[in-house]
């Protein structure tokens, strides 16, 4: 188990990073787990939810209605 406040969660372009840092200072590959998942074109990342809770990491994604525009995102962990 981890501490939700060591978690972070990106959405770029179609990509969802899942990140636990060991270390605030720095995110670099050695310092933190990662997980790399491709989210589907019509996923709409700015309205998407995280939530950890009895260690489990729990994320809500929904659809667009259509093709969404590229952006970076950071998903807050409640």
């Amino acid at each position: 188990g981890f501490e939700r406040e060591k978690i972070i969660v990106y959405a770029y372009k179609n990509d969802l990073l899942v990140c636990v840092i060991d270390n605030y200072n720095t995110v670099q590959p050695g310092n933190c787990f990662q997980r790399h998942v491709r989210l589907p074109d019509d996923a709409d990342v700015e309205l998407a939810i995280a939530e950890y809770r009895n260690n489990i990491l729990e994320l809500y994604i929904p659809k667009a209605k259509q093709p969404f525009k590229s952006c970076t995102t950071r998903i807050i962990v409640y």
